[in-house]
């Protein structure tokens, strides 16, 4: 098919898109190029360069009370579902909303303290927060190279927020769940911490910086150019930074900006940092982390409670916790009237650690766990002893309307079709997820290999992160801690094609044991792996690895044999298929024969699924690529802005598409949406009857 009808189609679609509406700040100002002066300079920040155990941003594993907790910034790193949650006895205070935002081509921002509460802003730009800054001269027509999708370089976020006194005397975190890539945060015009990693919550101690009354924040952006100049694309004008990740160029759009929400949390000075669980057979492990920031001894009782539906008792212990110091208390608690969690019956409890000082309530968190077991054995995986497969997806986390800064609606849209194409399994394919997306899992039973952004790197940069660096190490530790809780996750994804040969062994090793040092529930690591030639496999519990035959190479009725080598080799590990697809023009229906048309799509996943599930008795999921048509910057698809056209659904699929397209007789989905909801699951899951 010519490139041209191609592109005709595509804009045809963002069009449709378009009569749906978009969010307010999306068309605010006028397109136009950025010009010359994009910086192509990389500057890490100094502050965060690996020293011996740890890793940037201060990130380590420390062993308290037997139990190992990830710190980062000198603290121990909290929980983040306190992100909508108000748990008593704390203060919350969100920081979604309007901001100050403007350019800084130059980087003169620092210089001209433009994080200064005295510097005027009355001039900037008004941004929604959170939100993409691509999107902030959005149009569905936008020229490639052109416009804020293609502004790299550095940007500033300001506002301002009040604080009564119910704040004094309190240990209050700023936590950020996501901003792309690089940031620098300051407070009253002084300088707190620098963050990279455009997908990872994060949170950062502001006690010291505040005040009573009016309050400023600002947070100075970065993001590294994919190439020199977006006009003229190819190897040699790729943009590289050796300790980022991903370190260049990669198969999905990096957008902007403080992406994700934004919030103040304050607590007493000793507080429930965390809660840890372990859910199966009926008893509920539940570990408290405790840390005092406190310049004095306090003595506190921790309750645990398993919560209500459970049948657990609540338990108290007292404890004396050391000025500046954490504490990890344990208990194990009966939970007999539970029932378990499956993809088939995602059954949810939330428990709560509560902090008393004598009768006084000074403390709480909650956290939602379930009650199930994921295991291999041999080659197959069990969940709740009962055999397993994986019919599931890849899926980039981005909607044309939003970006990466998604409403829950439009989670509610993009999960929903998991569950509507009768998939139980997704890959977080390529880095971590807003909090919502394992909850909406949770919840309604999608189970998830859950993957951190090691992506395409090359030797180089496996030897620089594994000597050198550490942000690869940093980011596996803080993906196990964040998302440990949450029964939907089964699988911990290290890493997604990376070149092998040099330190990648060691790296890869490195990686599995930190992963399984911290995760208390023992679940299996595996990785996207380039092809089957990978050699580090013998380290996986799971075999993982992309698999394109038919489409990059061979016939796709090669996939069986490649499958018998794989598990001649590794006669005793399960195997599957993280990643297998082709592309089809929406619209463009023709026949099973004809390359890119949506039967052609269809017919290839047919017969990739159909030989994944022959062989079931070792092959234990088939993961599609991939769940929605998705942008990229990675220049090969610059003639159809961006757009990669692989997935189930066109990249413009929302709710108010869907219904536009029904309302004039176009079907929204692709044929290979039917092809997967009508395939069929080897394996039925069964929920037992539990009497009440």
């Amino acid at each position: 098919m010519g490139k041209t009808k191609v592109l005709l189609i595509v804009v045809a679609l963002v069009s449709l898109a378009a009569c749906s509406g978009s969010q307010g700040f999306a068309n605010s100002i006028e397109p136009g190029g950025v010009g010359d002066e994009r910086p192509y300079v990389i500057n890490s920040p100094a502050e965060t360069k690996n020293r011996f155990g740890v890793e940037p941003m201060r990130t380590q594993m420390k062993t308290i009370d037997g139990v190992n907790v990830v710190y980062q910034y000198d603290q121990p790193v909290p929980s983040f579902d306190t992100w909508e949650t108000r748990e008593e006895g704390r203060n919350h205070m969100t920081l979604n909303g309007e901001w100050y935002f403007a350019r800084d081509p130059e980087d003169r921002g620092v210089e001209e303290q433009w994080y200064s509460p005295l510097h005027d802003h009355s001039s900037w730009e008004k941004r929604y927060v959170p939100s993409c800054w691509d999107l902030y001269d959005y149009s569905p027509y936008h020229v490639w190279g052109e416009g804020y999708p293609f502004y790299d370089g550095y940007a500033w976020y300001v506002r301002t927020f009040e604080l009564d006194d119910s704040w004094l005397d309190r240990y209050v975190k700023l936590n950020f769940l996501a901003v792309n890539y690089r940031c620098w945060i300051y407070v009253n015009g002084g300088y707190v911490e620098a963050h990279e990693s455009g997908h990872t919550s994060f949170s950062v101690d502001i006690t010291k910086y505040l005040k009573t009354g009016t309050n400023t924040i600002a947070v100075r952006v970065f993001r590294r150019p994919d190439f020199e100049n977006y006009f003229e694309l190819g190897d040699a004008k790729r943009v590289q930074d050796i300790n980022a990740l991903p370190h260049a160029p990669v198969d999905y759009w990096p957008y902007a900006g403080i992406t994700r929400d934004v919030y103040l949390e304050g607590t007493d000075k000793v507080t429930v940092s965390k809660i840890l669980t372990n859910a199966k057979g009926h008893w509920l492990q539940m570990y408290a982390v405790i840390y005092n920031t406190d310049a004095r001894v306090r003595e506190v009782t921790v309750e645990f409670d398993p919560g209500s539906g459970t049948g657990g008792g609540r338990t108290r212990k007292s404890i004396a916790v050391e000025p500046n110091t954490v504490r990890v208390v344990h208990q194990a608690i009966a939970i007999p009237d539970a029932r378990e969690w499956s993809y088939a019956a995602p059954n949810v409890y939330r428990a709560f650690v509560r902090l008393y000082e004598g009768d006084a309530l000074i403390d709480s968190l909650s956290v939602v766990y379930g009650m199930r077991e994921f295991k291999v054995d041999g080659t197959k995986i069990l969940l709740n002893d009962q055999q397993v497969f994986l019919k599931g997806t890849n899926w980039h986390e981005e909607t044309s309307q939003s970006g990466r800064s998604m409403t829950k609606e439009e989670y509610d849209i993009e999960l929903g079709l998991v569950k509507e194409m009768n998939m139980n399994f997704i890959r977080n394919s390529h880095y971590n997820r807003h909090p919502y997306a394992y909850e909406y899992a949770d919840r309604h039973g999608i189970m998830v290999m859950d993957e951190t952004e090691n992506m395409w790197l090359d030797q180089a940069a496996v030897r620089n992160q594994y000597r050198s660096y550490g942000l690869s190490r940093a980011a596996v530790m803080m993906t196990t801690w964040n998302n440990l809780n949450h029964p939907s996750i089964i699988i911990w994804g290290l890493c997604n094609e990376v070149s092998y040969g040099g330190e990648y062994n060691s790296w890869i090793k490195d990686l599995c044991d930190i992963t399984k040092a911290i995760d208390i529930q023992g679940r299996p690591v595996s990785w996207a792996a380039r092809d089957t030639n990978d050699t580090a496999f013998h380290y996986a519990d799971i075999v993982g690895f992309n698999e394109y035959a038919g489409f990059f190479w061979g016939k796709n009725e090669d996939l069986t044999s490649v499958l018998h080598g794989v598990h001649r080799r590794f006669p005793d590990k399960p195997i599957l298929i993280t990643e297998n697809g082709s592309w089809s023009v929406f619209g463009v229906t023709g026949s099973p024969s004809q390359t890119g048309s949506e039967h052609w799509q269809a017919a290839n996943f047919r017969s990739h699924y159909n030989q994944a599930t022959a062989h079931k008795d070792f092959v234990v999921g088939y993961t599609f690529w991939v769940l929605k048509d998705y942008k990229t910057r990675a220049g090969y698809n610059f003639d159809s802005i961006g757009i990669s056209t692989m997935g189930t659904v066109p990249w413009a699929y929302s709710r108010k598409f869907r219904d536009n397209a029904m309302n004039i007789g176009l079907d929204p989905h692709k044929a290979v949406y039917y092809a997967i909801q009508r395939a069929e699951n080897p394996y039925t899951y069964v929920v037992e009857e539990q009497a009440d």
